[in-house]
């Protein structure tokens, strides 16, 4: 039996991807044993991550995370933290100087975009940076050197608000015709998917059919209007809401 030891020398990995060396910084951690992650805000000030697993060795090249938001490259930095096996949680100080989050898991893949977390406080982008470590599975825990030159923190746990979600419809005109969603204990600034089908007693369109995509509140719940385009008295509303993060459901119906 040998000895550990370290690889005899560096070695570039896969792909077409090039970076700043003296401006952006890589984040790196383990979502599971077997498993490397890494990431970077890339050029287009999107965040780009590649990955490494010991059955197939390195992804062939980086690639961007889904949705719109972007950072800065050269100020600002990404922290990186599993809070449990087949999860990943990203941390950075955005544009708004509050901290904002996205995750990853291995049931759903990557949230559709990053989001604030809850709460007033600031911090300055360019110059302070986020240290994020999990404790114990199902834990999250921030750090931060505050405009006091104190530690700030805040944390995450999966026993929190409890997601059970719920939803009650109502017919609303208002300078228009619609459906009221409101929607309660759904997983606090997620995303929930409406699945819905409207009927009427107009003709020749009798059924309104379709899909609307918000984000639940910080305290998990939302008031959503959707519109109707049918003529005609309303006979009939259904709705299907979908906690994106947990995969729970919601239905509820009017007459």
């Amino acid at each position: 039996m040998g000895f550990p030891r370290w690889n005899s020398d560096w070695f570039p990995l896969p792909g077409q991807a090039v970076f700043d060396r003296e401006k952006q910084q890589i984040a790196a951690v383990s979502r599971a044993p077997g498993n490397l992650d890494l990431f970077v805000i890339g050029f287009d000030n999107h965040v780009w991550t590649t990955f490494w697993n010991d059955a197939q060795g390195w992804n062939s090249d980086w690639f961007p995370l889904p949705g719109q938001a972007v950072f800065d490259r050269e100020k600002q930095q990404i922290a990186a933290v599993s809070r449990a096996p087949g999860n990943l949680d990203l941390f950075v100080i955005g544009f708004d100087n509050h901290v904002w989050t996205t995750f990853w898991n291995d049931a759903q893949g990557w949230n559709g975009d990053w989001f604030p977390l809850p709460g007033q406080a600031v911090f300055d982008r360019e110059k302070q940076q986020i240290a994020a470590v999990s404790r114990a599975p199902g834990n999250l825990d921030l750090f931060v050197i505050g405009f006091d030159n104190h530690v700030w923190t805040t944390f995450w746990n999966d026993a929190g608000i409890p997601v059970e979600p719920k939803i009650t419809l109502r017919a609303v005109q208002d300078q228009g015709r619609f459906i009221e969603v409101t929607g309660i204990k759904f997983t606090p600034n997620q995303t929930v998917r409406l699945g819905y089908d409207i009927a009427s007693g107009g003709a020749p369109t009798t059924h309104q059919i379709g899909e609307d995509t918000l984000t639940s509140s910080e305290t998990g719940t939302f008031i959503h209007l959707i519109g109707v385009n049918l003529t005609g008295d309303l006979s009939n509303a259904q709705v299907q809401a979908t906690d994106v993060a947990s995969s729970a459901t919601a239905t509820a119906s009017i007459f």
